[in-house]
């Protein structure tokens, strides 16, 4: 079997998780996947804040459940708001990224030289779809 790297950074546990299940499982007969998920949450200040909030992380570790802690970086570019619901006096926190272009330069300079993404395959790329727009910077094939 031929050993290919992947390697999958996300705001969504899940999404990111079952799409490369997926595909580890349809091509184990062609090849050894070895896989490594960033799991990010924009609340989160430490990789414990991730296992924490993350209710995957909790059950599944290691390099299913990854943070590499300048990742964490990024969540400063993100703008808190709080949302009225249609129904009710619920209200609801959402993050909004303030810019694209400054999350992307602030990523290449995190993480731009990175060997254990230089060294990948191919990349899983979940929320938010930015990340497809990230990985490419690597030059290798991008899944979203």
């Amino acid at each position: 079997l031929r050993t290919l790297k992947a390697v999958g950074i996300s705001y969504h546990t899940a999404l990111i998780r079952e799409p490369l299940t997926f595909w580890q499982h349809m091509l184990t007969h062609a090849f050894d996947i070895q896989s490594t998920l960033h799991i990010l949450d924009v609340t989160a200040k430490t990789a414990e804040d991730v296992a924490r909030l993350h209710s995957h992380c909790r059950f599944i570790g290691g390099s299913w459940c990854a943070t590499d802690e300048r990742l964490l970086e990024l969540n400063e570019l993100f703008t808190e708001v709080l949302l009225d619901c249609h129904v009710g006096d619920h209200k609801a926190r959402h993050h909004f990224l303030r810019s694209a272009s400054e999350y992307y330069e602030r990523f290449v300079g995190l993480m731009g030289r990175d060997e254990g993404l230089r060294d990948a395959d191919f990349f899983m790329c979940g929320e938010p779809v930015l990340f497809c727009r990230l990985l490419s910077y690597f030059g290798q094939p991008v899944i979203g």
